[in-house]
Formats: C-alpha cells, sequence, structure tokens
C-alpha cells in the first residue's frame, strides 16, 4: 500500500522542528519507501493579519521556497505545494485573495481558536472540568456553523 501525506509543516511554519527542511523531509518520505506523494502545507493563520498572536507567515517566502524546491526536485515523489488556511472564514476576502496569488495546489482548511480567543494549542486543558471541556467544544462548535 502507498501512503500521501496532504499535511506537512516545513520550517516556515512557526510550530515545525527546525530540521524540517524540504531537504529533510523528502528524505525522509523516499526512505519509508510506502510514500508515494507529499503536500507542503505551512500555516497561514488569516487572522494573524489582524490579531496579535503567535503565528507569522510569510506568504511571499514561504511560495519562494517551496515551490522553488518543488521545481528543482528530480526524484520519484509527487510534491505539492499547498497550505494550512486557519481561519479563512472570519476574514474571507484576505484567504481569497491569498489563494488567487498563490495558488496552492492543497488546501487544508483549520480551525485554530476562536473568534478573540487563543489557539486551542496553548490552552491548559489539565485542570478543566467536563463543564469547561464541554463550554470550549460549543464554542469551537459554534464557530464552525
Amino acid at each position: 500500500m502507498k501512503f500521501a501525506d496532504c499535511h506537512l509543516h516545513s520550517i516556515c511554519s512557526f510550530d515545525a522542528d527546525r530540521d524540517a527542511t524540504f531537504e529533510n523531509i523528502v528524505a525522509s518520505a523516499e526512505k519509508r519507501g510506502d510514500i508515494f506523494a507529499l503536500a507542503i502545507t505551512d500555516h497561514f493563520e488569516v487572522n494573524a493579519l489582524y490579531e496579535d498572536i503567535d503565528s507569522p507567515y510569510d506568504a511571499q517566502k514561504t511560495n519562494e521556497y517551496i515551490t522553488s524546491k518543488i521545481d528543482s526536485y528530480k526524484g520519484p515523489l509527487k510534491l505539492s505545494y499547498g497550505v494550512e488556511l486557519a481561519q479563512g472564514y472570519q476574514f474571507p476576502c484576505d484567504a481569497l485573495s491569498f489563494l488567487e496569488k498563490y495558488k496552492p495546489t492543497t488546501v487544508n482548511c483549520s480551525l485554530h481558536n476562536a473568534r478573540g480567543q487563543r489557539d486551542f494549542y496553548y490552552i491548559d486543558f489539565k485542570n478543566f472540568t467536563q463543564d469547561m471541556i464541554k463550554e470550549m467544544w460549543d464554542k469551537y462548535i459554534k464557530e464552525l456553523s
């Protein structure tokens, strides 16, 4: 069986390991032998354009880095430039503008934080009660509605 991974972050994402260079990602996939395709989908938290959140993203630099590496790759893997587009529905004009300008071939949509809240990743859930968990879940579902 062969696999495709369409949710990979390179060094262009704030939460990626510093060893997550294009070369290391590709070498790891080739070494496995059971992967036929990869999509490099670095984070673009659309709300970061307007809110002070911990997610720097340089769209131009990321696009140039990934597409130039893909263009020069001569190996067996099918590679694509993509994006993890987070909170795009909160600022649809900015999300659409990004998609039209950079034309990623893979788009993973995600929700990392409800409006006006910190990224779920940074919330310490250790001391949450069942009611607090349900309240957070309800906010998440409402945000998607």
